[in-house]
């Protein structure tokens, strides 16, 4: 089955086009996701990250294909590309900004999941400010 979808929330926008089967799951498409705002998903992401992403824009477009067969996935994901936009990143929602920056992109992005293998390709940051503390212990406030 072949299906294009699109969702759109003020300038937040998902989109996906590709084909989907059931038996076994399987399925393959373009997904894209347009500056998405980091606060309407932040938090169900904080528990696996010791810093807070605070105003930041995210988009997140690429190729994937996969099926589920039983106990066995497989999943390949190609030509992906991963920006964030206007970061704040700082140790809780109410601190100070310990890095922010105008963009980061990482592309191309690969990832086959039965080789467990992932490649990034490039990774550029731009316009990085970055507010380090040292403690009366001498450790920084980044680490």
């Amino acid at each position: 089955m072949k299906i294009i979808n699109e969702l759109k929330h003020n300038d937040q926008q998902i989109n996906w086009h590709g084909q989907i089967g059931i038996a076994p799951f399987a399925s393959k498409g373009h997904l894209a996701l347009t500056n998405i705002d980091s606060n309407s998903f932040w938090a169900y992401t904080k528990s696996v990250s010791p810093y807070w992403l605070k105003q930041a824009r995210i988009s997140l477009s690429g190729d994937y294909q996969t099926i589920i067969n039983g106990d066995q996935t497989q999943l390949n994901i190609e030509n992906t590309e991963f920006v964030i936009n206007d970061a704040v990143l700082s140790e809780t929602a109410e601190s100070e900004a310990m890095l922010a920056f105008e963009s980061l992109n990482v592309a191309p992005i690969s990832f086959d999941l039965a080789e467990m293998l992932l490649d990034l390709g490039t990774i550029d940051l731009s316009q990085p400010q970055i507010l380090l503390e040292r403690s009366a212990d001498t450790s920084l406030n980044i680490l």
